[in-house]
């Protein structure tokens, strides 16, 4: 019985000093390692109000421009005439919406019958925000083939960004493909450096939805 209490109180005991000491040095040798580590981490990621942030300045973007392209005829045309079905990515291009800010990203035009022609219109604008430029969306529609748009609303599809985006529209290269345009690339960059790129593709085939 002795022999085993003895044996209980020795399991009992503890760490040694060689033991504690053993710990002490090797904690002390570890710390700064991984402290090390630790900072270049933090310093590398960005922040959780970062990410937020990143996050909430393509938002609107990727809401509504596939849903814009997806409409949109795949037709690519130039120049300035109002109601034309397609895609126009000349930064000089006026809106058809009348009152709209900034400079032309991507002007879309495409038409439904229901009984009644319409018209509408997506237009993405760089407007500047002081030192930053942010990209808004202007729709209007109207009845017909002719005459002005109404029925005008702006959405801000990002907060303020830095630099001036892009955006173009990519064309088939084989000489068969049935449809002119392939997608729509729109690319932003946030404050925090990040580039985000938005690809849509139309899958309207005609120039009017029924």
């Amino acid at each position: 019985m002795r022999s085993r209490a003895r044996v209980a109180r020795k399991a009992d005991d503890g760490f040694t000093l060689v033991e504690l000491l053993i710990v002490v040095v090797l904690t002390g040798i570890l710390l700064p390692v991984i402290a090390a580590v630790f900072t270049a981490v933090v310093k590398n990621n960005p922040s959780a109000q970062t990410r937020a942030d990143d996050s909430r300045t393509t938002r609107g973007l990727s809401t509504w421009l596939p849903q814009d392209v997806l409409s949109t005829p795949p037709i690519v045309v130039t120049g300035s005439t109002a109601g034309v079905p397609g895609y126009n990515v000349d930064v000089v291009r006026a809106s058809d919406c009348p009152g709209a800010l900034g400079s032309n990203v991507l002007h879309m035009v495409w038409q439904e019958n229901a009984g009644t022609l319409m018209t509408y219109v997506a237009n993405y604008r760089y407007v500047p925000t002081g030192a930053t430029i942010q990209i808004k969306r202007y729709t209007c529609s109207r009845a017909g083939l002719s005459g002005g748009f109404s029925n005008i609303r702006v959405n801000n599809v990002t907060t303020p960004i830095i630099q001036t985006s892009s955006a173009s529209a990519t064309a088939f290269n084989s000489s068969v493909a049935p449809y002119p345009l392939q997608f729509i690339d729109v690319q932003v960059q946030t404050i925090s450096g990040v580039q985000v790129l938005i690809r849509a593709a139309s899958r309207n085939p005609a120039k009017q939805l029924p």
